[in-house]
């Protein structure tokens, strides 16, 4: 990812001083210009569903209302998010492979547009709830693929795995959801890898899908309204990856998904792609202040006043495998002078380490250092009770161009007002 422009640092420090440190920064405008340049790609072949579980603030959720086309939602308390943001239920999609019965049922009592069932025990359980309900469940069985291409970060495809129905026994589970009574086969689900940024790779990914939910359309004499093609597009964490173009993805595979469309079975059905850290990770910025600097032992380690409580991913203990920095630079800070810096947190524990030998700006206590690919994943991943810090605050950015226009929206965050979860207790 490229470093801070002027204009951007400009804009960051307006909202450190407005808003204070440390913070979560999102820049809508780039939000909504990383849907139009999917749209653009795939002229419109696809739909877009918002994965919430990326960044849940409701207010980036009403600010997608009219931009992407779905919500992907995997919780009881997405849910009711949705439905506190004025989305039109028919638009959802609840996944997830281990709803409870009560979360089941306050789906069905929202009018979830597609619940996405992830095993033959849930679709059963799902007919049951149903039933009590009065209703026929709109449903897409998720399927977890035999072969998946190389590339993602993630694979979920090939192993055994807790998400969705195994490709080897999903024609005997469609079998039992035609049989059932009170849920509608209407499509499939598939979402089996999670950042890539091979163009190649995702391509053959889509082909891959495209072409398992023709065969179950063709052998199952099957009229569907709606399937999934999880992305998996990725974002640029680190030094070295260059920025995932949906441009050079189309071409590999929009033969197939015509080819798809052409099918009788599958010629009403809408195709969405699944997708959120794409939409909204490089958007966002972590903002945190210098503390204090400190010499020892031949290196220059700053303490800033946010850490991996705040952002867990930045630290590389949300999954990673090796530790490498995010894109971070400095907002202020002595342009003419460079310095190397170890990046610490405020927290009593050593791995609260958010970069190793940065090279920026020359610090000191006071200035500003911002911390990319905060968009998604951040301040709803981390542990930000740990050590009790006050949480930090989310600010909504319109554009890099109105920093003045900048809001606080730290009262939209599910942590700062949670959902009411007695709606969906057991």
């Amino acid at each position: 990812m490229p470093l801070l422009d002027e204009a951007r640092r400009a804009a960051l420090a307006d909202v450190a001083a407005r808003f204070g440190t440390p913070c979560f920064v999102y820049d809508e405008s780039a939000v909504h210009a990383r849907v139009a340049r999917v749209r653009d790609a795939f002229d419109d072949r696809f739909e877009i569903s918002y994965a919430v579980k990326s960044n849940p603030n409701r207010a980036i959720l009403r600010s997608l209302r009219g931009i992407v086309d779905r919500l992907d939602l995997s919780s009881g308390g997405e849910l009711l998010l949705a439905e506190e943001t004025g989305w039109d239920a028919s638009t959802w999609s609840f996944v997830g492979p281990a709803k409870r019965r009560a979360e089941l049922a306050l789906a069905v009592e929202l009018g979830c547009g597609h619940l996405v069932v992830e095993s033959e025990r849930e679709l059963r359980e799902l007919d049951e709830v149903a039933g009590e309900a009065g209703v026929v469940a709109s449903v897409l069985l998720r399927i977890n693929p035999s072969k998946m291409p190389k590339g993602f970060g993630v694979s979920m495809a090939r192993r055994p795995t807790i998400f969705g129905i195994d490709e080897e026994v999903i024609d005997e589970v469609v079998r039992v959801a035609l049989d059932l009574e009170h849920v509608a086969l209407r499509g499939f689900h598939v979402y089996a890898g999670t950042q890539c940024l091979d163009p190649n790779a995702i391509a053959e990914n889509i082909r891959n899908i495209a072409s398992i939910f023709g065969r179950l359309i063709d052998e199952h004499d099957l009229a569907v309204e709606h399937l999934v093609f999880g992305s998996g597009f990725g974002i640029r964490y680190h030094a070295g990856a260059e920025e995932l173009d949906p441009a050079d993805i189309a071409p590999g595979c929009i033969a197939e998904l015509d080819a798809l469309r052409a099918r009788p079975g599958a010629a009403s059905a809408t195709m969405a792609l699944e997708m959120g850290r794409y939409l909204v990770g490089e958007a966002g910025w972590f903002l945190t202040r210098v503390l204090s600097t400190k010499q020892t032992r031949g290196a220059e380690l700053l303490a800033l006043d946010g850490g991996m409580n705040h952002y867990l991913g930045a630290s590389g203990n949300l999954g990673g495998v090796l530790k490498r920095n995010y894109p971070i630079d400095a907002v202020t800070g002595d342009p003419a002078r460079e310095g190397t810096y170890d990046l610490c947190g405020p927290l009593c524990t050593n791995i609260d380490a958010l970069g190793k030998q940065v090279n920026m700006r020359a610090l000191r206590p006071g200035d500003l250092v911002a911390i990319g690919c905060a968009g998604a994943y951040g301040l709803t991943s981390s542990p930000v009770h740990f050590i009790s810090h006050a949480p930090p605050r989310e600010i909504l950015l319109p554009s890099v161009g109105e920093a003045d226009a900048a809001v606080d929206i730290t009262a939209d965050a599910p942590s700062a007002t949670p959902p009411d979860w007695s709606r969906f207790s057991d």
